[in-house]
């Protein structure tokens, strides 16, 4: 029998994707180093994608005042050249973290890892804000990051600003709402003195319930609104829901766990 989470485990610390304990070749090896050697960089491509979401929010913001600009009659140029400088620099910053990942094939367990260890720094940049802050002030700064990709990919898809901003900020409002309550519960099982198995415990599980909720969420907006998913229907959306909870439970273990402790 496959424990998913065991699993995760295993190939985060030995790289091993299966149950199997036969040998490794030396080529297998070779294989394996260099795959472990992917872990690092996938982090430290985490921490440059906080200034890329950034770059993409601020992308949104210019565009917005373009229009305005425009609706009264105003030269909105100015404005326009900074959204596609931003927009330009955002999506070589998503592109690159992208081409870090595993592809599609290489199993739900996998691409979990690499997606919390990806997501690792901004979920840390959120906790260092909610605990000097606030717990609202630590969601915010999560859906600040998140605003930034979504409105960056739905323009590159060629949707308008106004359409592009609505879709992210549905994405944002998801994302703020779920990541509120583990961060105010860590915090306060933080500031009581909890031991570190209750809080682990306790913020895996509602880690794992906001997670879920907005990968399924967002995954709903985007299959509503974005071009590239035109084609699918609404039974494609529902098809790709174990795999896509899977490897949100990965991640947020891998993420949630090292946040802990």
């Amino acid at each position: 029998r496959r424990y998913p989470v065991i699993d995760a485990f295993k190939y985060l610390f030995t790289g091993e994707d299966n149950a199997s304990a036969r040998k490794r070749t030396p080529a297998e090896q070779a294989a394996f180093e260099k795959e472990q050697q992917r872990l690092p960089g996938v982090f430290a491509q985490g921490v440059k994608e906080i200034p890329y979401s950034l770059t993409g929010v601020g992308a949104n913001i210019a565009d917005l005042y373009a229009k305005a600009f425009k609706a009264i009659g105003l030269d909105g140029t100015g404005a326009e050249t900074i959204a596609i400088g931003a927009r330009l620099r955002a999506t070589e910053g998503f592109k690159a973290g992208d081409a870090l990942m595993p592809t599609g094939d290489e199993g739900a367990i996998k691409r979990g890892v690499f997606s919390g260890v990806r997501s690792l720094p901004g979920s840390l940049a959120g906790l260092g804000t909610a605990a000097i802050a606030g717990p609202l002030a630590g969601a915010g700064f999560i859906g600040a990051q998140t605003q930034g990709r979504p409105y960056v990919e739905a323009r590159n898809q060629g949707l308008d600003v106004g359409e592009a901003t609505r879709f992210a900020a549905v994405d944002t409002a998801i994302e703020i709402g779920t990541e509120y309550v583990p961060f105010a519960r860590l915090l306060n099982d933080t500031k009581v003195g909890s031991t570190l198995g209750k809080r682990l415990l306790r913020n895996l599980v509602d880690e794992q319930i906001g997670e879920q909720a907005a990968t399924a969420l967002q995954d709903l907006n985007a299959w509503a609104t974005l071009p590239e998913n035109e084609s699918k229907t609404f039974n494609d959306y529902l098809a790709e829901r174990p795999d896509a909870a899977l490897q949100t439970a990965i991640a947020t273990l891998v993420s949630s766990g090292a946040t802990n402790t």
